[in-house]
């Protein structure tokens, strides 16, 4: 919280989904560091695709296999690696900056790290089908939802950050990939 932090293709300006609606919003871009230096290059020895930064950390996802590399954000010196439950295409941390996600298009699974310790907490299963083709996560405000969308199902899983399970399935427009929720003034 109060930190700047940086992440591939994602919005951060969140507010929680309710029944009076949201707005939803398609993001590309190419983000930089304040060093001015491009994370896409950090060296993860794979397919690096969703990056988020927390805790100092910067947490890269590999699309070609199931691991997630850390990296200092200060030094770019790598961490460590974890193993997780799928490919991570995306990644973004938390609200709060102690939780990280990942979703898992190879799975359709989400895997929450400790932003602290660059831990696994638990992984579990949304679409639990790699044909959904999920895809972007968001949070919500508080952190206790996420939202990731499943490109392939036309619809958005609206989903209990505790306890993994999805509340709600929300019907979208045909491959909606990029997420971001907001207030209506």
């Amino acid at each position: 919280v109060g930190e700047r932090t940086y992440g591939k293709g994602s919005v951060q300006n969140l507010d929680d989904f309710g029944p009076t609606g949201g707005l939803f919003k398609l993001t590309t871009a190419r983000y930089f560091p304040p060093k001015g230096e491009n994370i896409d290059k950090l060296s993860t020895g794979g397919k690096p695709e969703g990056i988020a930064v927390a805790g100092g950390k910067v947490f890269v996802g590999d699309l070609s296999a199931p691991r997630l590399s850390v990296f200092d954000a200060s030094t770019y010196e790598k961490l460590g690696e974890l193993a997780i439950d799928g490919n991570a295409i995306r990644v973004i941390a938390s609200p709060d900056g102690k939780t990280v996600a990942t979703s898992h298009v190879d799975k359709g699974s989400i895997t929450l790290i400790d932003a602290a310790s660059h831990s696994v907490l638990r992984s579990f299963p949304v679409s639990g089908d790699p044909a959904a083709t999920q895809v972007t996560l968001i949070w919500s405000s508080d952190g206790k939802r996420l939202y990731a969308a499943e490109t392939m199902r036309n619809q958005i899983a609206e989903i209990d950050a505790e306890t993994g399970k999805v509340l709600r399935r929300i019907d979208v427009g045909k491959n909606g990939d990029g997420l971001a929720v907001t207030r209506i003034p």
